[in-house]
């Protein structure tokens, strides 16, 4: 189920938030014991710990039971029965020790569960404010990030507009359907530029949109740019930063291809391996090295973008030798069945 926007109350049915929770209750425990000497004071950790702990745990169990109805509610509602809940489950608690091991509090009973309801609410105030403050960070963080991919997708390069409207205007009189095909691909790549960034798209579709561009080139350069495919074995479900693959095939044909008399063989591969996605394109290196002025743009688009989704999980590595270039993706397989996203 979905959550709401606003909503900040972790999800204690995942167990590394129960887990927290737990480990967070532990050292309440030790704060206690060291703010009250006693002679034996490992036997009143002993007996703190057991009693919190079944309130961290019960605390927990009753948050996840109660998720679907807190999202159902509104957020300052929501956030209420959220604290009000840990609260009842302490007093519920102490009740039971005041009923079955009185012998075990050193006041009246009174005291005791106002003690510790008390504490409770202190501590259930301490462990909201904290999911606040990392909710408020990890939106800022996500709305930085769709900033800065808005940012890289809105980047086409005004040469390859200026030369598909050269192509276009060419084949206008001599090939008139072919420059129909040339303006749908044209208009597909700008609808691509323009469309939502913080949405990401199926591999296949990002190809779709290479195979496209290179459509348009192909039109240009003729026989000169040659394309070897080699992702059959891709799964084309998995997720990828929309654009994230188009800047290096641009790269590999503005600065590898088009300044080369003779052309040259664009090679487009990958696979995947386990739970990861392996993806290369590999261009020859032109003699004149001015060509490669400029080329660090798209390599830092694609680089930003893969940081921006999958940050430190995803790798990329540009090598040269024997006359080519080559560029390495490594990143996670993600599909709509197991995005968080």
């Amino acid at each position: 189920m979905s959550t709401p926007d606003g909503w900040f109350v972790p999800d204690f049915c995942r167990l590394p938030q129960a887990l927290a929770l737990i480990l967070s209750a532990e050292l309440v425990a030790f704060v206690l014991v060291l703010a009250r000497p006693a002679e034996d004071p490992w036997e009143q950790l002993g007996l703190i710990s057991f009693f919190i702990q079944w309130i961290a745990i019960g605390s927990t169990a009753v948050l996840c039971l109660a998720r679907r109805i807190l999202l159902s509610l509104s957020n300052t509602l929501a956030t209420g029965v959220a604290l009000l809940l840990p609260l009842a489950v302490t007093a519920g608690f102490s009740a039971i020790v005041l009923r079955y091991v009185p012998g075990l509090v050193d006041t009246d009973p009174d005291t005791f569960l106002a003690r510790n309801v008390c504490i409770g609410l202190i501590v259930t105030l301490l462990v909201l404010r904290y999911a606040y403050v990392q909710h408020q960070w990890r939106a800022q963080m996500q709305a930085q990030a769709e900033a800065r991919m808005q940012a890289l997708q809105a980047r086409i390069r005004p040469h390859f507009l200026f030369n598909s409207m050269n192509t276009i205007a060419s084949l206008t009189r001599i090939d008139p359907a072919r420059a129909e095909t040339v303006v749908e691909d044209l208009a597909e790549l700008f609808r691509a530029s323009l469309s939502d960034a913080s949405i990401d798209v199926q591999l296949q579709e990002e190809l779709a949109l290479i195979r496209r561009y290179l459509d348009i080139e192909a039109t240009r350069l003729g026989e000169r740019l040659q394309v070897d495919w080699d992702v059959d074995t891709l799964p084309g479900e998995t997720l990828i930063p929309r654009l994230t693959l188009q800047p290096l095939a641009e790269n590999a044909v503005y600065h590898g291809i088009s300044y080369n008399p003779e052309g040259g063989t664009l090679r487009i591969a990958g696979n995947r391996i386990g739970g990861r996605i392996h993806l290369s394109l590999e261009n020859p290196i032109p003699k004149d090295p001015r060509t490669s002025e400029g080329q660090g743009i798209a390599l830092e688009n694609t680089r930003q973008r893969l940081l921006a989704r999958f940050g430190g999980d995803a790798r990329m590595r540009v090598s040269e030798g024997q006359g080519r270039y080559r560029v390495d993706l490594d990143f996670p397989y993600t599909s709509d069945e197991n995005s968080d996203r």
